[in-house]
């Protein structure tokens, strides 16, 4: 079972010297379908991904369709953290690193990125970091090699 991993291996070989988009979706699909039987939960969030990185690819300076993009991240992201959190134990390095992580992206966002920001687009990635950094601590207190590798 463990050659379907040439799969989405292939996908990505295929969009890194192509740069052709469908490569892209299908590495992520691909993965999506080898998760599925054992994590349906982070099945669901590569797929909601993938739409994401459509509208984020294929945005042509519309703002609108980069926050759609940003929301089927956030979502992709909810349902990473809601697999996590099935499996988290709670320890105090991890929680302490998030929390680094945290101080850190808030600082940078604040300082660096909001400034620079459209209006309409401040909501969606500061939601996004906050997610993201739960996302990660969360999975690096699960001790599973799916979360860790990534």
């Amino acid at each position: 079972m463990a050659y379907w991993i040439l799969v989405p291996i292939a996908f990505a070989l295929l969009r890194l010297f192509t740069r052709k988009y469908p490569f892209s979706a299908l590495t992520t699909l691909s993965c999506a379908v080898i998760a599925a039987p054992r994590a349906p939960i982070l099945a669901a969030g590569l797929a909601v991904s993938c739409l994401g990185d459509y509208f984020l690819g294929h945005k042509n300076g519309r703002d609108e369709i980069y926050v759609m993009g940003i929301v089927c991240f956030f979502l992709g992201h909810a349902l990473f953290l809601a697999d996590a959190l099935r499996r988290a134990k709670y320890v105090g390095a991890p929680l302490a690193i998030g929390g680094v992580m945290l101080a850190g992206y808030a600082t940078y966002l604040l300082l660096r990125v909001l400034p620079r920001m459209p209006r309409m687009l401040k909501l969606p990635a500061t939601l996004y970091m906050l997610i993201s950094v739960a996302g990660f601590t969360c999975a690096m207190t699960t001790g599973d090699a799916v979360y860790i590798a990534a």
